[in-house]
């Protein structure tokens, strides 16, 4: 099975929105709707979205 870093980004940002956590990823990284832009352009690296989903992952851990 292979593992699509896009979609895995996507659903940890509309989890990252659901709990109103944007500005937990202001404070860590960069704006959260310009990280927002760069997945939906998908046009990232793979290791930009394993660095987005250690940092979203993490915020959404520690925070629900």
């Amino acid at each position: 099975m292979e593992l699509n870093l896009n979609e895995v980004a996507y659903q940890m940002l509309k989890k990252v929105e659901f709990y109103g956590l944007k500005s937990e990823v202001n404070y860590r990284c960069e704006d959260f709707e310009k990280t927002k832009e760069r997945i939906l352009s998908n046009k990232l690296s793979d290791k930009d979205y394993y660095e987005i989903i250690h940092i979203y992952s993490k915020i959404l851990m520690e925070n629900v």
